[in-house]
């Protein structure tokens, strides 16, 4: 309404009617999901029917004192141009925020079916274990995560144990992602945690399990 008002009063090269652009694009990602997407229906329709009543009357409803002064016109034009491009910029940088996200999730998926399709190779059987969601609850640092890995593999936690009767949390959760043949740096991204963080966990599960340094840990982890 504001919009509607302002850029109606000294007609339309006052520029202020590109305001509804803002307006326009701002709802595609205020409503943004299924169950609030009519509302773009209602702002896109407002905004065309408000639009066709100012351009029936020529962008002259209203008067505002001082709006044929010559410098409030420049000013006029100046900010508006201003605002426009500011608000055009944040738009583009929500818009490019959502591409990335969006490509993460899709590169994220890729990686998911690479882990499931090396676990498949590696174990040769396809049916008995739910390697779909158990990779979806790694990635995610899902809490169900670890009662997922223990129903999966039940020997493995039994195996771990009897290694190191004393085995934490964070260690069974560790191998069971070396188990899954998680990389480092995806442990890393996967737990929010750095990369250096990890890389001193495994150097702790080494001396818990009395793992040499020449010893792969994934080779290790896989004959459990």
């Amino acid at each position: 309404m504001l919009v509607f008002y302002f850029s109606s009063t000294s007609g339309f090269e006052n520029g202020l009617s590109l305001y509804y652009f803002l307006l326009l694009n701002t709802s595609l990602f205020v409503f943004n999901t299924r169950e609030n997407s009519k509302y773009i229906i209602v702002v896109f329709a407002t905004a065309f029917i408000l639009f066709l009543i100012s351009h029936y009357y020529d962008f002259r409803i209203f008067r505002v004192a001082g709006t044929e002064n010559l410098e409030f016109s420049k000013n006029q034009r100046f900010f508006t141009f201003i605002n426009v491009f500011v608000w055009f910029g944040i738009l583009g940088y929500f818009i490019l925020s959502k591409h990335f996200m969006i490509l993460k999730l899709y590169q994220k998926v890729l990686h998911g079916e690479k882990i499931m399709a090396g676990m498949r190779e590696k174990l040769n059987r396809k049916d008995d274990i739910d390697l779909e969601n158990l990779v979806k609850f790694a990635m995610n640092d899902d809490i169900a995560f670890i009662p997922k890995m223990k129903s999966s593999f039940p020997n493995l936690y039994d195996s771990l144990t009897e290694i190191n009767p004393d085995i934490t949390a964070d260690e069974f959760k560790l191998c069971a992602l070396l188990k899954l043949g998680f990389t480092t740096k995806d442990i890393a991204e996967y737990n929010c945690i750095s990369v250096r963080t990890v890389q001193t966990r495994k150097s702790r599960l080494r001396k818990s399990f009395g793992i040499s340094s020449d010893t792969d840990l994934y080779k290790w982890i896989d004959t459990l």
